[in-house]
């Protein structure tokens, strides 16, 4: 899948493997979510198949790549007064999986 975020808060799975319709000429996504605000980061891991946004407004949002239903988790990082979420992403720490988000001040919050 080709995963495209936009600054009007909508996030974007094409599928790159379609054999009736190649990438340049599809007009709807195959998955399509709709956040509060502008996207302004997004992480995919796919070996829990679970993706995260940031959003121009500071939530961080959890969604199951191949379900386009609803965020499975939508919440603000609680760090410090002015501060918001600017960046996101899973990782895997030992055997568990974790969500680290980047603040605007250079901070890091990990949940």
């Amino acid at each position: 899948f080709l995963w495209v975020g936009s600054a009007d808060g909508k996030l974007k799975a094409f599928s790159t493997s379609s054999l009736d319709t190649p990438l340049p000429l599809q007009r709807e996504p195959f998955y399509q979510w709709k956040f509060a605000s502008a996207i302004t980061s997004l992480s995919l891991n796919t070996e829990i198949n679970c993706g995260v946004c940031s959003t121009e407004m500071g939530s961080v949002e959890v969604f199951d790549m191949e379900d386009d239903e609803r965020a499975l988790l939508s919440w603000l990082p609680p760090f410090q007064r002015d501060e918001y979420a600017q960046t996101a992403t899973i990782a895997r720490r030992k055997d568990v999986y974790s969500i680290f988000c980047g603040g605007s001040n250079g901070s890091l919050f990990i949940q």
